[in-house]
């Protein structure tokens, strides 16, 4: 089952970079003349870092997800239909416009 081996791996890369961030923010802590963290201050750091990675793992892999998948896609491409997208008389840009793009093109 190399999906499970592949969850259990990234399941320790995140416990190891979890209490890696909990003891660089309880040493900087330290560093900056803090008092020594109680049990609630633990509990309040581990947390937090926990569900900062949990977090950030599962909008990034839904961000994967919906990318591989083609959800970010358009529902129709104008391009494979060769058809202009048509812009109504009240929205068309000014003629002066048209001709300052055409000089700035040459």
């Amino acid at each position: 089952m190399p999906g499970l081996w592949t969850l259990l791996r990234n399941l320790l890369i995140v416990a190891v970079l979890t209490a890696a961030a909990i003891f660089g923010v309880a040493g900087f802590w330290s560093l900056i003349g803090g008092d020594s963290l109680t049990v609630n201050g633990w509990i309040a750091v581990s947390l937090g870092v926990f569900f900062t990675f949990a977090l950030t793992w599962g909008l990034m892999s839904l961000a994967f997800r919906s990318s591989r998948e083609g959800f970010d896609q358009r529902a129709v491409d104008l391009s494979d239909l060769n058809i202009a997208p048509h812009l109504p008389a009240s929205q068309s840009p000014a003629p002066e416009i048209e001709e300052v793009r055409d000089t700035a093109r040459s």
